[in-house]
C-alpha cells in the first residue's frame, strides 16, 4: 500500500514567511486541512519543518485517505514510550516507538495492539514474529485477531516532509491471520527512529499515514 499523494500534500506546506504570535500548532492544522480541501488556494498559509519542530505544542502530521482526514494532530499525554496524539475534531492516535498501538474517534478503531516483536524487528531491520492487535466495532465490542508478520527492509528512500528531505530506510511489514491480510511501510533514520510511516488500522478504515519530527 503506498500514497505518495498524502506526503505530496504534507510537504506543500512549505514557508513563504515568518509565523505570527499564537498557537503554531492551531495554524498549522487549519493549513493542512486547506491543502486537502482546496489545492488550488493560493492565500492558504505554509510552514517549515522547523516551524512545526519548534512548535510550542508538539505534534506529528497524520492523514486517513479513507476518511478525508488530514491533519496535525497535537500530543496530549504520554505513558511511558507511549504518546497520544489529538486532531482539531478530536481523533486520537497513540503511538509506541512510531507504531500505531490504539486509535480512538476513526469509527473503526484499535483498541490495543502488541509491538514488542515489531519494535525488536525494526531495531535489526528484518524479523517473523506474532502480532495481537484488538479492534473496537461499532457497537464498541472487542474483536482479537492474531496475525504472523515478517519485516523486511526495503532500502534507501528519501524522505520529504515539508520543506526539508533526508535519507531514510524503507522497511516493509507484511501480515496475514486466517482472513485478514495488509502490509504497512516504515521509513526510519539512522538512530532507527520511525520518521513516516503507513500503518493499517482496519479493514473499513485502511491504512493512515504520519510524519514524525
Amino acid at each position: 500500500m503506498k500514497n505518495p499523494l498524502i506526503f505530496v500534500a504534507f510537504s506543500a506546506l512549505v514557508a513563504c514567511g515568518p509565523l505570527v504570535e499564537g498557537n503554531t500548532a492551531s495554524k498549522v492544522s487549519a493549513a493542512v486541512k486547506s491543502r486537502f480541501t482546496q489545492p488550488d488556494a493560493e492565500a492558504i498559509p505554509t510552514y517549515t519543518f522547523a516551524d512545526l519542530a519548534a512548535s510550542e505544542i508538539p505534534v506529528i502530521l497524520a492523514a486517513v485517505p479513507s476518511l478525508e482526514v488530514a491533519d496535525v494532530f497535537q500530543k496530549i499525554g504520554s505513558n511511558g514510550n507511549q504518546e497520544t496524539w489529538i486532531s482539531s475534531i478530536g481523533m486520537t492516535i497513540t503511538l509506541d516507538g512510531g507504531i500505531v498501538v490504539a486509535t480512538r474517534g476513526f469509527g473503526e478503531d484499535i483498541y490495543a495492539a502488541d509491538t514488542r516483536g515489531l519494535s525488536a524487528a525494526l531495531r535489526r531491520g528484518t524479523g517473523t514474529y506474532s502480532r495481537r492487535i484488538e479492534q473496537l466495532d461499532s457497537s464498541d465490542d472487542v474483536i482479537r485477531m492474531e496475525f504472523s508478520c515478517e519485516l523486511e527492509t526495503v532500502g534507501q528512500d528519501q524522505v520529504t516532509i515539508l520543506d526539508r528531505s533526508f535519507g531514510a530506510t524503507k522497511l516493509q511489514e507484511t501480515c496475514r491471520s486466517e482472513d485478514v491480510a495488509f502490509a504497512n511501510y516504515y521509513w526510519v533514520n539512522g538512530s532507527r527512529d520511525v520518521v513516516q510511516s503507513q500503518q493499517w488500522l482496519g479493514k473499513s478504515v485502511g491504512h493512515a499515514a504520519t510524519q514524525q519530527f
